[in-house]
């Protein structure tokens, strides 16, 4: 019963992850932009390589010439001509320099690229944040119905139960469509129940109900660990079930959609012993509770 109990302590807290699937919604257009800027500088460095190139061929040639246009050389002591100095000859090496300098230009680009994307992605999600201000969706059980829950042979669970789930979008501007939801009941780590709810669409600043409900016999896995778990629960005046509810959710910001998400949304439910075989729901004795989400 201990260890029951502290399972159902170590509950992890939903995370918001509503600003992160938006930014993953852009993040494709992000990089096929950056990979165009990277092709550019790249056809920009070729060019320029071209180019210098150019200029030193021309150099050269301008340093061959001689200094005369004519071809004489005038100067010395009575107008002796003065015998011309050959110009010292300077060797380049073509080619070597600009393709050690090409790959380090590349490398650079790279580098830059790199961090052009990270700042960019960095802004886009601030900016984001700034105009739709995301906030968490929050499922809430706010009452419950157990009319019948009984354990026959210590392995048969005989159970009748009725939820009423609420989920709220608190989002301005994020719209929610459900393809699907499917909802499981599970007591002591044992599902006994199933269901599939259908899908709808949830605007903004809205709250939906959703009404699952679950009837029949379930086994369980025979032995007395069910058996002792069932009458101790009883007798301490109240059942722990468990409520697993998974939606396939989209979020919409005007006519864009994100890619579909199916988090895992849990609620623990401690239903009280005396609204067994009531046909009314246990108001008087269940606490609201609200479920935890986990989209990873």
């Amino acid at each position: 019963m201990l260890g029951f109990k502290a399972r159902r302590a170590l509950r992890l807290v939903s995370g918001n992850e509503v600003l992160a699937s938006i930014c993953g919604t852009l993040a494709p257009w992000l990089l096929q932009q950056s990979s165009n800027v990277l092709k550019l500088q790249i056809k920009v460095n070729k060019q320029s390589s071209k180019n210098l190139d150019q200029l030193t061929s021309f150099a050269l040639m301008a340093e061959s010439k001689p200094a005369n246009p004519n071809g004489a050389y005038y100067g010395g002591a009575q107008g002796v001509p003065t015998p011309p100095q050959n110009p010292t000859q300077t060797y380049y090496s073509h080619g070597r320099g600009h393709r050690s300098c090409g790959c380090c230009c590349i490398i650079g680009t790279l580098l830059k690229l790199i961090v052009s994307i990270v700042v960019i992605l960095g802004i886009a999600a601030l900016v984001i944040w700034l105009v739709l201000r995301p906030s968490a969706v929050k499922f809430y059980v706010e009452d419950v119905s157990l009319t019948q829950f009984n354990l026959a042979n210590t392995s048969t669970l005989h159970y009748d139960l009725k939820l009423n789930v609420s989920i709220r979008n608190p989002n301005k501007k994020i719209g929610i469509d459900y393809d699907k939801l499917e909802v499981a009941a599970y007591y002591a780590d044992e599902r006994f129940g199933w269901v599939q709810l259908p899908g709808f669409y949830q605007g903004h600043k809205n709250t939906s109900i959703l009404q699952p409900a679950f009837k029949g016999q379930s086994l369980m896995v025979p032995g007395d660990s069910i058996a002792n778990v069932f009458n101790e629960q009883k007798a301490s005046g109240s059942y722990y079930v468990d409520v697993k509810i998974k939606p396939k959710m989209r979020f919409k910001i005007g006519h864009l959609k994100t890619t579909k998400y199916s988090p895992n949304v849990w609620c623990y439910l401690e239903v009280p012993v005396n609204s067994v075989n009531s046909s009314s729901p246990a108001t008087g004795g269940f606490t609201r509770t609200k479920c935890d989400v986990h989209y990873f």
